[in-house]
């Protein structure tokens, strides 16, 4: 009987997956993205610090490399991601070592006519600039986006309320988790699950304004439970040949050795001038301060300090670009180390990457 039934609920999978087969379509996409980092500390260890995109000085690497698999019908959705390179290793700092392979592994369903329930391994449901080089107005990633979750799993609802406005909300693992602690034994020490809400507002073609937020406990047994309160506001315009956004976040949370609470605040003002058809200059300006290091950890009192970023990016062709980016950090604490002692409150960076993004699309 259990056999009979094994087969009747294959026999179901192949009809079901034969039906939506005919009726949408598979995107086949490979990305890669490779570089060259010149850091002006010269990190003994050879990793840049702070950041997790092209992290490795002097040398030349691969960033990010991608394969995935999109599937996409009026009713059914679903993308895998497979990945490797400096970035990956260097930002998923997984329990298990299968979780730094995995970009992206979801599936989504629709409801009703304008809503989407999707579960799985997604990207951030908030913030501005993307982990691929490729989609950004410069090079490298601000820190914002480096300090607030590229990933999450869980599962996410996205409703259309209106043509102009779009909602979000999820629960997830955490900040940043795949695995909810040691996935093997699961005996993992912070279980908790968090919830976020976002809103994308179209106030019109160009224009538009972006909320997003993240509640969650960041406590473990030891510290007891230490909840953070993230907020990220967006606005942002676009034009024939000039591009802007503003990006505004906050953090507040407990403290986790200490009775009291901190906070952390980025400022992040992204512009990108098109040249040419090939040619564009993107400009980054960004404040960081994390007094009580809440989310940066350095030797140095707290962590403060102001970048100044600037891209120049060659498109040789609709889908890749070579950028070259030169980054000047400066503020009031010494957060550039050699080894264990704090050396220095300012740093320089030049970076060369280029990246090439192919799909290919079958019905």
């Amino acid at each position: 009987m259990l056999k009979l039934s094994r087969i009747g609920i294959l026999l179901m999978f192949c009809q079901f997956n034969s039906l939506y087969a005919q009726r949408g379509d598979f995107i086949l996409s490979v990305y890669a993205d490779t570089y060259y980092s010149w850091d002006n500390s010269e990190p003994v260890d050879g990793w840049k610090q702070y950041v997790t995109q092209a992290a490795r000085h002097n040398e030349f690497n691969i960033n990010l490399t991608a394969f995935t698999v999109t599937y996409d019908d009026e009713n059914l959705r679903g993308t895998i991601t497979l990945q490797t390179g400096t970035y990956p290793f260097r930002n998923y700092a997984e329990p298990n070592p299968l979780g730094q392979i995995i970009n992206e592994a979801n599936i989504g369903f629709k409801i009703g006519e304008k809503n989407w329930i999707d579960m799985g391994v997604m990207g951030g449901h908030f913030g501005y600039e993307s982990a691929f080089s490729l989609d950004n107005e410069l090079y490298t990633q601000a820190l914002v986006t480096e300090y607030t979750p590229y990933y999450q799993t869980g599962i996410q609802l996205s409703s259309q309320i209106r043509e102009n406005l779009t909602l979000r909300a999820v629960v997830v693992n955490g900040w940043q988790n795949i695995f909810e602690g040691e996935p093997i034994s699961g005996t993992g020490f912070n279980k908790s699950k968090s919830v976020g809400i976002a809103a994308d507002y179209q106030y019109r073609d160009n224009i538009m304004f972006g909320y997003g937020n993240y509640a969650g406990n960041e406590g473990n047994e030891t510290t007891g439970k230490k909840y953070r309160f993230h907020n990220n506001f967006v606005a942002s315009y676009s034009g024939s040949s000039f591009s802007s956004a503003l990006s505004v976040d906050w953090t507040r949370q407990e403290l986790l050795t200490a009775n009291k609470k901190g906070n952390v605040l980025f400022i992040t003002w992204i512009n990108k001038f098109d040249i040419k058809d090939f040619l564009s200059i993107g400009a980054r300006y960004e404040y960081v301060a994390d007094r009580d290091q809440i989310l940066f950890s350095t030797i140095a009192p707290g962590f403060q300090t102001n970048i100044i970023s600037g891209s120049i990016n060659f498109y040789t062709s609709d889908h890749s670009a070579f950028k070259l980016e030169l980054k000047q950090y400066y503020g009031e604490e010494n957060i550039w180390t050699n080894g264990s002692q704090p050396v220095s409150n300012n740093n320089f960076m030049i970076t060369g990457g280029f990246a090439i993004r192919i799909n290919h699309i079958t019905h």
